[in-house]
């Protein structure tokens, strides 16, 4: 037995000639001159593409017109032109648009037989196609732009309801000022609701040397150097115990200075360091000339501080790593793990630079100590050396 399909898929050309010929005056009648000249155009473009049998041609002319005029009538002809040119999303949802007008117009003509077609029309479409879901994670812009395959969707209160999808890569992009775009590709696959959050991140900001982006991505703050902190609005860097005072554009308030730092004028710096206090006891002359060992002390500490200030170095890369990773974009962190993160940075910089620069000098120091000591008769001397600050005292000799 040979069965028939009896679902409208394509009209015979003058039965859709004959509907649309129907439907067009009373559509006309209710549209503006310029509207009217514009639907009859489409309309005049929709009977000659569904005479020649191009679909395509004949559901962007439709598309067309029914966004001049929605019609129950002139959908039902679209659709079916939309479904011959493999586009059943298109389709299902001018069978959707179809049936919800036709309920709702009662005195529409053949409404019945209207939307039995819509209603049959959706029941085969729907296994044919997927849905997508765009979720807008919310603060939302008023001016956010959401395109799906290219396609602007024309109100973002569409997105309410799941969008027909045909099957295959769709390509959703939202666009806002001062955000960063969003691009994804959904795979939509035929009767498969999909759902996708979009949240749009700010835009960050451009740092100048000396400064990194601020928590809210969109203000930069200076990178406080060792020891200080950052004030209450987080955009200046103070000693602890100052805040920012705009009116003077300066930290004010008596400085809390970190260890090896005194207060002086509103800051903290280095102390002077003291002048030791030496006796020297009478020397004598030495039986000929000796290399001094002290210097091989020198020499050893300070290769000692030149592996500190390198494993300080190691150590700050690692710390500023984590603190770009952690708190650079897209991610973003809490103010008190920014300042610890960044001060941390500065003082393991801070260490660095003290290693390298002290170390290095004592290292060429001491060799130098030593190479130049045994070119002079050395002499017994003892020396004593007393330091009020660092309240120690030493002996040192030379025989």
């Amino acid at each position: 037995m040979v069965s028939v399909d009896k679902r409208p898929r394509c009209l015979p050309a003058a039965v859709a000639l004959a509907w649309l010929g129907l439907i067009a005056p009373g559509i006309a009648r209710a549209q503006s001159d310029q509207e009217r000249m514009a639907w009859e155009q489409l309309v005049h473009e929709l009977k000659q593409a569904i005479a020649r049998g191009d679909h395509a041609t004949a559901a962007e002319r439709g598309e067309a017109a029914l966004k001049i005029r929605h019609s129950p009538s002139l959908r039902t002809f679209v659709l079916e032109e939309e479904r011959a040119a493999h586009n059943p999303a298109a389709a299902y949802t001018n069978a959707f648009m179809c049936s919800s007008e036709a309920q709702a117009d009662k005195t529409l003509a053949n409404r019945d037989s209207i939307l039995a077609k819509c209603q049959a029309a959706m029941s085969e479409l729907l296994p044919a196609i997927g849905h997508l879901t765009i979720v807008l994670k919310p603060p939302v812009p008023e001016q956010a732009k959401v395109r799906v395959n290219g396609v602007e969707v024309e109100s973002l209160s569409v997105l309410a309801a799941p969008l027909p999808e045909n099957p295959g890569d769709v390509a959703v992009d939202v666009v806002a000022p001062g955000d960063q775009p969003f691009h994804k590709v959904i795979a939509i696959v035929a009767g498969i609701s999909t759902s996708i959050d979009v949240s749009l991140a700010p835009v960050e900001v451009q740092c100048p040397e000396g400064q990194l982006p601020g928590p809210d991505r969109q203000t930069c703050v200076p990178i406080c150097g060792l020891g200080k902190t950052y004030t209450a609005d987080a955009q200046h860097c103070c000693w602890p115990g100052q805040t920012w005072a705009a009116d003077q554009s300066a930290c004010s308030g008596e400085p809390r200075c970190p260890a090896g730092l005194v207060a002086m004028a509103g800051d903290c710096v280095a102390a002077a360091a003291p002048m030791p206090v030496t006796a020297i006891a009478p020397s004598r002359p030495a039986e000929g000339p000796k290399r001094s060992t002290a210097s091989l002390y020198v020499v050893g500490s300070g290769a000692a501080l030149l592996v500190g200030g390198t494993i300080a170095w190691a150590v700050s890369n690692s710390k500023y790593s984590t603190l770009q990773s952690d708190c650079g974009p897209p991610n973003a962190c809490s103010l008190d793990r920014f300042n610890s993160d960044a001060s941390s940075v500065k003082t393991f910089d801070a260490l660095t630079a003290i290693g390298w620069s002290v170390g290095g000098t004592a290292v060429v120091g001491g060799l130098l100590w030593y190479f130049l000591s045994g070119s002079t008769p050395a002499h017994e001397t003892v020396a004593w050396q007393v330091d009020p600050f660092a309240r120690t005292a030493s002996v040192s000799g030379v025989w």
